[in-house]
C-alpha cells in the first residue's frame, strides 16, 4: 500500500510501513520502531535508501533534511541491531557526512603537502578549507590551524571510511601531517570542535 504525501514542493510515494514508522519516531515509542523494522526486515535498506534520497532532494528544507536523515538512522539502526548489518547505517552516515561537505576538488600539493587549514567563515565558524579534496596515492596532507585554536584530528569510521587519522593536539599555528599510502576515502572531525569536519579521498 502506498500513500501519497506532499513534501516541500514534491509529491512522493511513502509506504504504509514508512509512515507508520515517521509516527512512532515522531511520538518517540522505540519500542514500535523495533517491532516495525522486525515485521518488514525485507523492505528497510529500501525504505532507509527512500528516505535518504527524499532528504537529499532538490528544495528539500534544512528541517526536512535534518528530520529524513533522523528517521533513516534510526530505522538502520534498528534494523543493525536487529540483523547485525549495519550496512544501511553505513550508507545513512555516508551520505549525510557528504551532503555537508563542498564538492571534492582535486588538491594540488604546495612544498610536499596539501594544504588543509583550520580557519573561521566570515560568520565566525570554525571550519576546515578546503573540507574534501582528492590527492593521489602516497601524497601527503598538512593541517594548519590558523584560527587561533587547538585542534585533534581523528577518523570517522563508522562512516565506512578508511581510519588511520589521530593526530595529536595541534596548537594554534602549528601544524600537522599525514601521508596517506592506501586508496580509499578518509572522513575525519577534530574532536575538539565537533562542528568541523572533512574527507580526503585517495586514488591510485
Amino acid at each position: 500500500m502506498a500513500v501519497l504525501l506532499w513534501i516541500g514542493s514534491a509529491q512522493a510515494a511513502r509506504s504504509d510501513f514508512s509512515l507508520r514508522f515517521e509516527a512512532a519516531f515522531n511520538e518517540g515509542e522505540g519500542w514500535l520502531m523495533t517491532a516495525l523494522v522486525q515485521e518488514n526486515l525485507p523492505v528497510v535498506a529500501a525504505e532507509v535508501e527512500a528516505l535518504v534520497a527524499e532528504a537529499l532532494a532538490p528544495g528539500t528544507s534544512r528541517r526536512d533534511f535534518e528530520r529524513f536523515f533522523l528517521m533513516a538512522e534510526r530505522m538502520a539502526s534498528e534494523f543493525a541491531y536487529l540483523t547485525d548489518d549495519a550496512g544501511p547505517l553505513v550508507k545513512v552516515r555516508t551520505s549525510r557526512f557528504d551532503a555537508e561537505l563542498s564538492e571534492p576538488a582535486r588538491s594540488e600539493a604546495v612544498d610536499g603537502a596539501h594544504l588543509v587549514r583550520a580557519t573561521l567563515t566570515e560568520k565566525g565558524f570554525k571550519v576546515f578549507a578546503p573540507d574534501n579534496i582528492v590527492i593521489g596515492r602516497g601524497e601527503t596532507v598538512r593541517w594548519v590551524s590558523e584560527d587561533g585554536a587547538e585542534h585533534r584530528i581523528v577518523s570517522v569510521r563508522t562512516h565506512g571510511g578508511a581510519g588511520g587519522l589521530s593526530s595529536p593536539e595541534i596548537a594554534p599555528g602549528a601544524a600537522w601531517e599525514h601521508r596517506f599510502d592506501e586508496p580509499g576515502s578518509y572522513y575525519y572531525v577534530c574532536v575538539i570542535h565537533r562542528t568541523m569536519f572533512g574527507k580526503v579521498t585517495v586514488e591510485e
